[in-house]
């Protein structure tokens, strides 16, 4: 008995123990986990290591290498060394501003332009900065929603009905929606599905934006790579109530370098707010890669030339791998921008079930143990659907590249020079033969 009340008396003070270390973290954070993308890409890493097959279609990475003179102006800038503007040097936003004049007709003073460690970091920081709950459009981009818990915001989503971005859409969720301060997260072309608003929508959300005094936040990263019609930024619709955030890392390759853009409204408080933030939290992007990232911001014939051909070579593949799954039995949107498509199965679910597949994680779970083929599943994007994202990236960029160029890539020699993600397409058409 003496030894049974020692031994309940230490279980209890351990369970006091746990109990005082849990209460350490934030409860805005309860729940929080490693963002999807990166864990699944850590999941592929694992099977590469261990030497088991994989045909990897979740990290949403730009393939190809990086334009010539950015590689050059890194290594030309690499002994810079000093903090700089939190918002960033001059040169560069300058720099942008004239980027952002160029391809998408915004006019802007480099003063609206912040320099930030990225896209996603730029998100966050706005979501930090504006009192206000936000709207987003469903499926979202994997890390959004987190973000909004991070930042302790309120998040509605909106149900799209279907995968297109409407206003009539927009306006549905907002009637449905309680509050005075409103943001709209809009995502075009949109990951996880490859679409994105045409110029006449883009201008009837602006308008029910402008009209309902409701912000919007434009997360425009893919814009370049566009592929039918030139990208339409809704700030040009929308300039005094519209954040828009960009990057280099998707048209041009330069993930890594973690550099990202936002173009604020003309507002005085709101850009120096975000300079307050930024001198505060991150200091500044580093000094060597903002020098170096005004080569990519030029324009000029060579950053011109890789951002068209990147594009060019995402349309053939994304029409490629649309071919070969509505062929197969998927239903599947054609994608109109970036390198993801999204099919579905949603006519399929009696058959899954069948073999144990109830939920999009099971589906998700079942492709990789079955078909060593990496997706991310519908969950991953706040939908309960059966559909999954394939990011289609997974063969030899430099190659491809060099290739494309050369005139030797078209859609007959995808089989031929992208092998693995052929063979993984193919593998998902024998899962649904199968079922």
């Amino acid at each position: 008995i003496y030894y049974l009340v020692l031994l309940l008396e230490v279980l209890s003070q351990s369970i006091s123990v746990i109990q005082e270390q849990k209460s350490l973290i934030n409860p805005q954070l309860n729940g929080i986990t490693k963002s999807d993308t990166l864990a699944i890409n850590q999941v592929v890493s694992r099977r590469i290591q261990s030497e088991l097959p994989v045909y990897n279609f979740g990290l949403g990475q730009a393939p190809f290498p990086l334009p010539n003179t950015m590689q050059q102006a890194l290594a030309d800038n690499s002994w810079r060394k000093s903090y700089t503007n939190p918002t960033g040097i001059f040169e560069l936003r300058s720099e942008i501003a004239d980027f952002y004049q160029h391809y998408f007709l915004m006019e802007i003073n480099p003063r609206q332009v912040v320099v930030g460690p990225g896209s996603k970091q730029l998100i966050l920081q706005t979501m930090n900065i504006l009192n206000c709950d936000w709207m987003i459009p469903q499926p979202s981009w994997v890390s959004y929603s987190p973000q909004t818990e991070i930042a302790g915001k309120e998040m509605h989503r909106i149900d799209l009905n279907g995968l297109k971005i409407t206003e009539k859409a927009i306006r549905k969720g907002f009637d449905e929606i309680n509050s005075n301060e409103l943001v709209l997260l809009l995502n075009y072309p949109n990951n996880p599905t490859g679409l994105t608003i045409s110029d006449s929508e883009v201008q009837r959300i602006a308008r029910f934006a402008r009209n309902n005094e409701i912000l919007i936040l434009s997360d425009e990263i893919y814009a370049n790579l566009t592929y039918f019609n030139n990208h339409s930024s809704i700030a040009n619709y929308y300039p005094e109530g519209t954040i828009t955030t960009g990057g280099m890392s998707k048209d041009r390759s330069a993930g890594g370098w973690r550099l990202g853009v936002a173009i604020l409204p003309d507002n005085d408080e709101l850009i120096s707010t975000f300079g307050a933030y930024a001198s505060e939290t991150y200091s500044c992007v580093p000094d060597p890669i903002q020098h170096a990232a005004i080569a990519g911001y030029q324009v000029n014939e060579e950053i011109d030339t890789f951002m068209k051909n990147s594009r060019e070579i995402h349309h053939l593949i994304s029409d490629f791998v649309y071919n070969e799954l509505t062929n197969s039995g998927y239903a599947v949107e054609r994608p109109e921008g970036a390198f993801y498509i999204y099919p579905n199965l949603d006519h399929r679910v009696d058959d899954m079930v069948k073999i144990g597949i109830s939920s999009p994680k099971d589906l998700e779970w079942h492709l990789m143990q079955n078909y060593n083929v990496a997706v991310l599943s519908a969950y991953s994007f706040g939908m309960d659907n059966m559909g999954f994202r394939m990011s289609l990236v997974d063969y030899d960029g430099k190659k491809v590249m060099e290739k494309y160029e050369k005139g030797l890539f078209d859609i007959d020699t995808i089989p031929k020079y992208c092998s693995n993600l052929v063979d993984g397409v193919n593998r998902l058409k024998m899962f649904v033969q199968k079922l």
